[in-house]
């Protein structure tokens, strides 16, 4: 029997699924989110009817429904009045995604990179960045190369993403129980080890 996890279990697994789905592209209202799970259910219309989508609103933000089950064990929060996702949610989200083409027709990928080229920028200025590239060795200046210049990374970086979540999911590994702290320093290896080795190898 494949492992699973525990917010994938009963009733509440396709609700929950599609409520992390809905937010891999952007933050949205508890409204859109609602949407969003009622176009996209097994059972889906092929037309809107908002007096069922309010209705599912209601089912997923009620006390100790879906959003708050899902925000207290870390795969999303809310900021003001858009829910978006943690790392957490945002990993075991792309899980979900059978095909990994189904996320590029959802994702920019070249935006996605183009945000991330600015970002990396912001970071490599940082002094403490600056200096242990400069005194260092030149393995982190070559995971920042690589990074900058490989108009895949984020593609790639999302697969790799996928990849090492589905693994612990398989291993069994309780994700539901890890703090977000926890699950970041795991994934932060995985994904340093990765990258160190395509540099060696590049």
């Amino acid at each position: 029997m494949p492992k699973t996890l525990g917010i994938f279990t009963g009733k509440k697994s396709e609700y929950n699924g599609l409520i992390l789905k809905s937010l891999v592209t952007e933050a949205k209202k508890t409204i859109q989110i609602a949407e969003y799970v009622y176009l996209n259910r097994e059972d889906a219309p092929v037309k809107v009817n908002y007096n069922e989508v309010k209705q599912v609103n209601n089912i997923i933000c009620r006390k100790n429904s879906r959003l708050e089950e899902l925000s207290g064990k870390g795969y999303i929060k809310r900021e003001k009045d858009l829910w978006k996702l943690e790392t957490k949610g945002l990993c075991v989200a792309l899980t979900l995604f059978n095909d990994f083409g189904d996320l590029r027709k959802l994702v920019d990928f070249e935006d996605l990179q183009q945000q991330f080229k600015i970002a990396l920028k912001k970071i490599k200025r940082h002094p403490l960045i600056a200096l242990i590239t400069k005194v260092g060795d030149n393995t982190m200046s070559d995971q920042y190369d690589m990074m900058e210049n490989d108009p895949k990374f984020i593609e790639l970086f999302l697969f790799k993403l996928r990849a090492f979540t589905d693994d612990l999911i398989r291993l069994g590994v309780d994700i539901d129980a890890m703090s977000k702290r926890d699950f970041q320093i795991i994934m932060a290896n995985k994904l340093f080890s990765w990258m160190e080795d395509s540099s060696i190898n590049s």
